[in-house]
């Protein structure tokens, strides 16, 4: 559950504490235990009145999906659905070998998505759309542990019933905690302008020729790197988790077109 604070997406202190309690994990054990292979649950649901909620098992994930404006948006949920017809429930794949957004011209914001699972322990998702009265609802089913994208796919279509029937367990089971999220909507993120370049930094590699924004954490990890400061010391410096410091370093990799962080980092000392 996302809200805006002085135009910084921030969270619910009552809804982290949801996570913290870890709520949401024992719900979602009887799917991890019957398919194997199988251990990230995400249940997004977007409003038509304009609230949004998102309850995850990988809860830091989703922060860092709010933050970067990564999330899905509402007008590329319905362009989806009318490519295959409206149909009442869609599937598709969410990972870098094959993903169902890819048709979109916005693709690049779900491959950075994408990406920044991976970082997250989520290689690899299979997308369950449903269009409901007063919303669509999005569940993404992911592994780590399943490598080859047509064993992933293999895995998804023997199992299709059964997720299916567990989204309907869930959200029975689940209801308590699924009103607490509505009650404390309050602005959507994914509402929001993704592309709000004014509060990005942008740079210039001019030995490549490659143009890029960063956004100011991202930036502020990296320009604590460039004073050789380990990740460990640079999550203390920046009040974040070390997981968190690394998926911001991936993603600047991503964006800068770095292969190695001793290249990205020497980029930005070379700046100071």
């Amino acid at each position: 559950m996302f809200c805006v604070d002085q135009k910084k997406i921030v969270f619910s202190k009552k809804l982290e504490n949801i996570y913290r309690d870890n709520d949401i994990q024992p719900l979602c054990a009887p799917l991890f235990s019957r398919v194997k292979g199988i251990n990230s649950f995400e249940y997004t649901c977007c409003y038509k009145e304009g609230g949004g909620i998102a309850i995850s098992t990988c809860s830091e994930y989703i922060k860092n999906v709010c933050e970067e404006g990564l999330y899905i948006l509402t007008d590329d949920l319905e362009k989806i659905n009318q490519m295959h017809g409206f149909q009442k429930r869609l599937y598709g794949f969410f990972c870098k070998e094959i993903a169902i957004t890819d048709s979109l011209e916005s693709k690049d914001i779900y491959r950075l998505n994408i990406a920044l699972g991976e970082t997250f322990g989520i290689e690899k998702s299979f997308f369950i759309i449903k269009k409901e009265k007063d919303h669509i609802a999005l569940v993404s089913i992911g592994t780590n542990q399943v490598k080859g994208i047509q064993d992933f796919m293999n895995l998804c279509s023997e199992n299709l019933q059964i997720f299916n029937s567990f989204i309907d367990y869930f959200k029975d089971v689940g209801r308590e905690i699924i009103n607490v999220f509505k009650s404390e909507m309050i602005v959507p993120s994914y509402k929001l302008e993704c592309k709000q370049e004014n509060k990005k930094l942008r740079f210039h590699n001019f030995k490549t020729g490659n143009s890029f924004y960063l956004t100011p954490r991202e930036y502020q990890c990296l320009e604590s790197m460039a004073l050789g400061k380990s990740v460990k010391e640079t999550s203390h410096l920046l009040n974040l988790s070390p997981r968190t410091v690394e998926a911001y370093i991936n993603r600047a990799k991503l964006k800068t077109g770095f292969n190695g962080r001793s290249q990205l980092v020497s980029f930005f000392m070379n700046l100071k």
